[in-house]
């Protein structure tokens, strides 16, 4: 399915900043001829003085650092324009993957979770 990188990450920053549903973000591997500040990010919400913030791990070789912002926080958008290659959304509803391939292509996917009855 043909679709534009701004679209993309416009559905992801909404999943992520959806304090209910959000589950975890992953962001890792490179674009061609780009070279993101962290090696892979890992972004999942925290409860913080009854608030809740969204915890970001930059992971870079054997080091890691850790910063807990605002839901709607810009520094979101930065890391997915970064330059990583993957970006892995997950909520309690779906699953949204983007991918950049080789020929600077755009694969995206969405899965929606299977629902479990008792």
């Amino acid at each position: 399915m043909p679709i534009e990188f701004e679209e993309a990450t416009a559905e992801a920053f909404s999943l992520i900043n959806n304090a209910e549903t959000f589950v975890r973000a992953v962001l890792s591997g490179r674009r061609r001829n780009m070279t993101p500040d962290a090696d892979k990010v890992e972004i999942r919400p925290v409860r913080m003085k009854d608030e809740i913030k969204l915890q970001i791990i930059e992971i870079s070789g054997t080091s890691s650092k850790t910063t807990n912002i605002d839901l709607g926080s810009e520094m979101i958008s930065k890391q997915m324009n970064s330059g990583f290659a993957n970006i892995l959304i997950e909520s309690i509803s779906q699953t949204m993957t983007i991918r950049f391939t080789k020929k600077v292509t755009l694969r995206y996917s969405k899965n929606r979770a299977k629902s479990h009855s008792p």
